[in-house]
C-alpha cells in the first residue's frame, strides 16, 4: 500500500549570501524559522520584517499551512530579508499548485510591489579600489568595458589614488557617468 503524498513545496530565497529555504506543507499555521517559531526571532528589531508577508497578506492565508525555514550565511539582516522572500515565494508556490489560480493571482498581487521583485544583489569590490552592488551579469559587462576603454581605466586608477583627497562621492559618480555613457553607445 503505497503511501499518501503529502502536498509541499519548497522555495528559496536570497539576499547577498544569505540563502532561507522553505519547506511549505499543509498544517497548522506553524512558522518556524531554524527550529524556532517565527514570534522569537532575533534581533527583534527585524522581526517585523520577517512577519511582513503575514502581515501584509493576513493570518488565514497561513492558517492551513505549516513552514519550516532553514536560514544560512549573510549578516542578521540579509538572513531576514532571504527569510521574508522566501516565505512569500512559498506562499505563492502553494497555491498556486494545491489551491487555485485565482488565491494565487491575489496573493501575488499583493506581493509584487512589496516582497516578491527583491533582487539578490552581490557587493563587488572591484579592482579599481570601488565598492558597487552589481548583478553578476552586469559584472562581467562592467569589467569588459573598463579593460576595453583606456579613459575608464586611467579615470579609476587615478580617483583610487585620490580617494584620501577626496572628500565627496564625485569621483565615483564621475566614473559611472562615464561608464554609463560607454555601455550606452555598445548598446547603439
Amino acid at each position: 500500500m503505497a503511501a499518501a503524498k503529502t502536498e509541499s513545496v519548497q522555495c528559496f530565497g536570497r539576499k547577498k549570501t544569505a540563502v532561507a529555504v522553505t519547506h511549505c506543507k499543509r498544517g497548522r499555521g506553524l512558522i518556524k524559522i531554524n527550529g524556532v517559531p517565527i514570534e522569537l526571532v532575533q534581533p527583534e528589531i527585524l522581526r517585523y520584517k520577517a512577519f511582513e508577508p503575514i502581515l501584509l497578506l493576513g493570518r488565514h492565508r497561513f492558517a492551513g499551512v505549516d513552514m519550516r525555514i532553514r536560514v544560512k550565511g549573510g549578516g542578521h539582516t540579509s538572513q531576514i530579508y532571504a527569510i521574508r522572500q522566501s516565505i512569500a515565494k512559498a506562499l505563492v508556490a502553494f497555491y498556486q499548485k494545491y489551491v487555485d489560480e485565482q488565491s494565487k493571482k491575489e496573493i501575488k498581487d499583493i506581493l509584487v510591489p512589496e516582497i516578491l521583485p527583491l533582487k539578490s544583489r552581490l557587493l563587488l569590490y572591484t579592482s579599481l579600489g570601488l565598492t558597487e552592488a552589481v548583478s553578476p551579469l552586469s559584472q562581467t559587462q562592467t569589467s569588459i568595458i573598463v579593460a576595453e576603454n583606456p579613459n575608464l581605466k586611467n579615470f579609476a586608477a587615478q580617483s583610487m589614488f585620490e580617494e584620501a583627497a577626496c572628500t565627496t562621492p564625485h569621483c565615483t559618480l564621475e566614473y559611472f557617468m562615464m561608464l554609463s555613457i560607454e555601455i550606452g553607445k555598445r548598446i547603439n
